[in-house]
């Protein structure tokens, strides 16, 4: 069993918004790989349940500010019983479009993280999303603006990367996946 969850901000003035690729990473997620999705308001999120190779998949997209999202994760976590939590979202500190994926550590700045580690400690998944060309110390400006035409026109095939490395880690596990995906290796 494993809880996914796509870090953002809800409402449809931040849908589009670097912040929300966890987001929008979810909704191909659901629109691409799961062929019945039941959908719920639960957890403070809103909730989908799959499955993926007799793997069940509790998907969320909480509905709280980006900056509280622990409560979310805590809520399916202790409900569910589940430790196996992936949280996918965006990193400024790397270069647009590159991925990487780590289970240990610091939350590096973001509060979405920061938050989630202040309910459930820091033993989790991470698929961080790089975000970042320049943003000339307008860190908030930046993360809360839309992607220009030419960035929008990459994300489709980057969020097909992240949807494909999710199906890995669960198939074959994290440990496989990790040296791979972060070393720039394609699998």
């Amino acid at each position: 069993m494993y809880i996914i969850v796509g870090l953002g901000n809800p409402g449809k003035k931040y849908s589009n918004t670097k912040h929300n690729i966890g987001f929008m990473c979810i909704d191909k997620f659901i629109k691409s790989s799961c062929k019945s999705t039941i959908c719920y308001n639960k957890f403070f999120s809103i909730y989908y349940k799959n499955y993926i190779n007799n793997h069940t998949l509790h998907i969320l997209k909480p509905q709280v500010y980006m900056n509280l999202s622990g409560i979310s994760v805590y809520k399916a976590s202790f409900f569910l019983k589940s430790k196996n939590i992936i949280i996918i979202h965006d990193d400024v500190n790397t270069p647009l479009g590159t991925i990487k994926i780590d289970n240990i550590g610091h939350h590096n700045g973001h509060n979405g993280i920061k938050n989630i580690i202040s309910y459930i400690g820091s033993n989790f998944i991470r698929i961080k999303i790089g975000i970042s060309t320049q943003y000339n110390n307008h860190q908030k400006k930046y993360v809360l603006s839309n992607f220009n035409n030419i960035d929008a026109n990459a994300l489709d095939l980057l969020l097909l990367d992240v949807i494909r490395i999710i199906k890995l880690i669960i198939i074959n596990g994290f440990s496989y996946v990790k040296n791979y995906v972060n070393n720039g290796i394609n699998i």
